[in-house]
């Protein structure tokens, strides 16, 4: 019985040896064969070295793939192959590349699952984790999740989640350093880009360039944020923001707020794409217009309600700059003392506001107590149709 069982492990080593000497020196290159075969005409994929480990994993050394629109690069991808039909590869990569139109993201430690769905080998997705995330405009994502699916389609949807996120933000005239707290984000593109996030907590410092004295803090906590770019006649930016418990370093601003605006490009933009628009090609004009604005900030203390439209209210939009808002308020006094001892409204600014809302007449009502009309018209403001200065 014993030299049968020896036999059969003989008879097995000598059939699997040549196999898996085959496998370690073929299942490289028709790896990266296979992965070739894969690429659409008008984009690039080169590997340089190859070499297979004794688990069968595949590690090659500077793989690049280049479309029209982006560059990836790896300096060292490692291909774990997997018995298992629905997710059959593995990749780890120390450092991915991702650079588009001037723009590098950088992905470290990253580990990526290919998953087929069942039934269906054409939707194919990419599962992964990263210790951190290096973006544009100085951003810093760490230990995050996501999902890719249908990388290989027309339409495309990330799934993402980060634990905590730094980012500094450009303005024209200020800086905005922002830190985030449980981030879950979710982004579907094509030639347009539909945004949704959710967000458990948020830290927001605002520096100006032109004042060393001007910096402003801001908490927020259980953020909502939906963001479209979309192209009509011209490209549009859509957006929504509310919070809850948002407060400054010396006390609180309100229980709750909210942002709604629609930003618009001038003419420039009606022949660009997203990926331009995106890289703020000078060609394509910029965002100049901001419709259908409105904030509110709702407190025990009080209500403040802003809307209205700004046109050619962008630095060097061009053009006149007009402004239409209507400004509404219960508990006046209150709920503007909190605003401005946060210092998110200058003193003047915060007293005109107040100043036009107390001196405009008391409405019978139980929603609001004061009610005002601004326009700007170039340097012209109307407070109810009478000139402020």
């Amino acid at each position: 019985m014993g030299r049968r069982v020896l036999l059969i492990f003989l008879l097995i080593f000598l059939l699997s040896a040549p196999i898996y000497g085959a496998a370690r020196v073929l299942l490289p290159e028709w790896v990266k064969q296979k992965a070739i075969s894969f690429v659409p005409a008008q984009n690039e994929l080169s590997i340089g070295e190859m070499s297979s480990l004794t688990n069968l994993s595949i590690l090659y050394e500077d793989v690049t793939y280049k479309t029209p629109k982006y560059t990836l690069e790896v300096d060292k991808l490692l291909v774990k192959p997997r018995i298992n039909i629905e997710s059959p590869l593995v990749f780890n990569a120390e450092n991915l590349e991702i650079r588009e139109n001037g723009n590098a993201t950088v992905f470290r430690n990253v580990d990526i699952k290919l998953v087929f769905p069942k039934n269906s080998f054409h939707n194919i997705a990419l599962d992964g984790e990263a210790a951190l995330i290096e973006g544009p405009y100085k951003s810093i994502l760490s230990e995050t999740k996501f999902l890719l699916e249908g990388f290989n389609k027309r339409d495309k949807t990330l799934v993402f989640q980060a634990e905590r996120v730094n980012s500094e933000i450009l303005f024209p005239a200020a800086i905005a350093n922002i830190g985030l707290g449980g981030l879950e984000l979710n982004i579907a593109f094509n030639e347009e880009i539909k945004i949704n996030s959710k967000v458990m907590n948020s830290d927001i410092r605002l520096s100006s360039y032109e004042n060393d004295t001007f910096v402003r803090d801001v908490v927020l906590e259980n953020i909502l944020f939906e963001m479209a770019l979309l192209k009509k006649e011209l490209w549009t930016l859509p957006f929504k923001l509310s919070a809850d418990n948002i407060r400054s370093p010396v006390g609180p601003i309100a229980n709750r707020g909210a942002i709604n605006a629609i930003g618009v490009w001038n003419q420039e933009s009606r022949s660009c794409d997203v990926s331009e628009i995106i890289s703020r090609d000078p060609s394509c004009g910029k965002m100049i217009n901001l419709i259908d604005l409105s904030v509110l900030l709702s407190d025990t203390k009080g209500l403040f309600d802003f809307s209205g439209s700004g046109y050619c209210v962008a630095p060097k939009s061009g053009c006149p700059q007009r402004i239409d808002a209507l400004l509404k308020s219960k508990s006046t006094t209150e709920i503007f003392s909190q605003v401005m001892t946060s210092g998110l409204l200058s003193p003047f600014l915060g007293g005109v506001i107040l100043g036009a809302l107390l001196s405009s007449p008391s409405l019978e009502s139980s929603s609001y107590d004061h009610k005002a009309h601004i326009k700007v018209i170039g340097s012209h403001i109307l407070l109810n149709g009478k000139p402020l200065i």
